[in-house]
């Protein structure tokens, strides 16, 4: 029972989180900054990680057309959902490919794993739990 309270607990925190705004907040941070991004050949590619992604989706995306051109008659929704499945398919590796490629995965991953990122969320998370009177038992430095 003991264990069912704080897996509650958790999501409603997460929920609470999520609903006044800090994940949209996080996700559009991460979003809008420089990106560094490198291509395959280890050249930077300027712009934030939303304006690369932008750029190299709408690569991705003529050069799918260019190569299955019946892609342009077909009905918009099932069109979408092929492109988005390719796209996001093998933790993103159709961004990887070509001389252009990122590696865009290995990119989101050092976002998601950066020190200040989960400093910047575990500090809105205390916020949270003490508005909402919310008993943490692991702290970042005592639960690894």
């Amino acid at each position: 029972m003991l264990v069912q309270n704080q897996v509650d607990q958790a999501r409603e925190l997460a929920n609470q989180f999520k609903k006044q705004g800090h994940f949209d907040k996080l996700k559009s941070e991460i979003l809008s900054r420089e990106s560094n991004i490198k291509t395959k050949e280890n050249v930077t590619v300027p712009g934030s990680l939303e304006t690369v992604l932008k750029n190299v989706t709408t690569s991705i995306v003529k050069d799918m057309v260019s190569k299955d051109e019946d892609l342009i008659f077909k009905n918009r929704g099932s069109t979408s959902a092929l492109l988005e499945a390719q796209l996001l398919k093998d933790d993103y590796k159709k961004f990887g490919e070509g001389k252009n490629g990122i590696e865009l995965n290995r990119y989101l991953q050092s976002c998601i794993n950066d020190p200040d990122l989960y400093e910047t969320i575990y500090k809105e998370l205390a916020q949270l739990v003490s508005k909402e009177n919310i008993i943490v038992t692991n702290t970042p430095n005592n639960s690894q």
